[in-house]
């Protein structure tokens, strides 16, 4: 990834140069930390004049919009570009731990402390989602079947032998892909034998299963369902 950045930050450089010439604020964070936005009309209006940037909004009074560097002018269109917050509604409140708008989950999938609950798409990656479905498609159809012949849920297992849960939403979809692939051949053969480890070394209540109504509820939610 460092190399990566390194390559993407000379190319950026010599294509579109210093951002404040554009009248743009220099980033605050390094190069795919953000998800980025690809448009060279955006520079091309920009230069042109058709487009110009402003700072931050201060405060909203009707259609005057006054900015943090103090200047104000009449707008006929506001549009708001807020974002989103990563929520699960259709599950219990907490149940899926998100912290800093990241889903606190193992191996892309799984949670820790329940089986037979796998939760898909809550990572965006840098260049498009494409490049993904297959190899994500084809790794839950080896974790499922892998989960039915484990006591353990299968997170819980991957937890106990230092796999750490996801950090960022962000990633390179090459680095993932490979990721996904590597998983998909060694978790069928590493896993059952550490799974058998584990259950020997703990004593704990049987894991968590998801209630029966569980999966029947999210279908039945006004979320679409894929």
């Amino acid at each position: 990834m460092w190399l990566y950045r390194l390559l993407l930050r000379l190319t950026l450089k010599v294509a579109v140069g210093d951002y404040r010439t554009y009248g743009l604020p220099r980033p605050d964070h390094r190069i795919l930390d953000r998800v980025p936005t690809i448009s060279s009309e955006l520079l091309h209006y920009l230069r042109h004049g058709r487009i110009k940037p402003r700072p931050a909004v201060a405060s909203l009074d009707g259609d005057k919009v006054t900015f943090v560097d103090g200047n104000s002018a009449s707008y006929d269109t506001i549009v708001c570009c807020t974002g989103f917050n990563l929520e699960f509604p259709f599950f219990p409140k907490g149940l899926v731990p998100v912290k800093d708008n990241v889903a606190a989950i193992y191996s892309e999938a799984l949670l820790p402390e329940y089986k037979h609950l796998y939760i898909t798409s809550g990572t965006h990656p840098i260049y498009g989602f494409g490049p993904l479905v297959t190899e994500g498609a084809e790794l839950l159809a080896t974790m499922i079947p892998l989960q039915d012949r484990l006591e353990l849920p299968l997170g819980a297992v991957l937890k106990a032998y230092g796999m750490k849960p996801v950090s960022t939403h962000l990633y390179h979809p090459k680095v993932v892909k490979r990721k996904l692939r590597v998983a998909r051949r060694l978790l069928p053969i590493v896993v059952p034998f550490l799974e058998r480890r584990l259950r020997g070394k703990t004593k704990s209540a049987s894991p968590a299963e998801l209630p029966p109504d569980g999966p029947r509820e999210l279908v039945e939610t006004d979320m679409p369902v894929y």
